[in-house]
């Protein structure tokens, strides 16, 4: 209910509240995770807003409406407004996306837009590798940009379903699954696909990776445990 609630780690009281008032617009399924980094919150909601807060008195340092990107379609058709992705930071810049407005970065600092790539649409997730983003779309399937350049150096469509938000491992592999297909393992340098699993119903969970281990939920609660060279 795009409502943050930070409690007293030793009774549990509450410390602080920031919430949000309910979009009336119709939204996509589920909400963006929160980064804590350098001292600051950081946030993102179904009404297009992406906050930075202060993690200790819920105070706000900065925050933007992503929604006012967003061009009315003819007729006032509704359109998701929603930043479903959690943000990821990389040296001072924020990477955030709309569903509707496309990909930004952001000055972590002000919240200042950087720049915003409008041709990135149904953004389901984001992570870093470097000074590489990997997006992965609803619309394009995953996609690694070269930050330094914002030029895509390769892309994987979808085959069955939206892709979840990717995983970027230590010895170079990306994993994502696809909501009505398997469980995947792409190479970060090309984008060849290495390895695929299936879990009998699609994935939605993210997976997840610690070490040379991951681990991933399908749609069908199978769980995959998984070694990762």
């Amino acid at each position: 209910n795009d409502t943050i609630t930070a409690l007293a780690r030793d009774d549990g009281r509450i410390l602080w509240t920031y919430a949000k008032e309910p979009t009336e617009e119709i939204t996509i399924a589920g909400h963006a995770g929160m980064l804590l980094e350098d001292g600051r919150l950081f946030a993102a909601f179904t009404d297009g807003a992406v906050a930075a807060i202060n993690p200790t008195d819920g105070r706000l340092f900065w925050e933007i409406e992503t929604s006012f990107d967003v061009e009315l379609r003819p007729g006032n058709v509704p359109q998701f407004l929603d930043v479903d992705t959690t943000p990821v930071l990389r040296k001072g810049t924020l990477y955030v996306a709309s569903f509707t407005a496309g990909l930004y970065a952001l000055d972590a600092t002000s919240g200042t837009v950087e720049w915003r790539d409008a041709a990135f649409t149904g953004v389901t997730g984001l992570a870093t590798a470097g000074r590489m983003l990997v997006v992965s779309s609803a619309r394009r399937g995953l996609s690694l940009i070269d930050l330094r350049t914002r030029e895509v150096q390769w892309e994987k469509a979808p085959e069955r379903g939206a892709p979840t938000a990717p995983i970027v491992t230590e010895t170079g592999s990306v994993i994502y699954g696809e909501t009505r297909g398997s469980l995947l393992a792409l190479s970060l340098a090309d984008g060849r696909e290495i390895a695929r699993a299936e879990g009998g119903a699609g994935f939605s969970a993210t997976p997840t990776v610690l070490g040379g281990f991951g681990g991933a939920l399908s749609n069908g609660g199978r769980f995959l445990f998984l070694r990762v060279n």
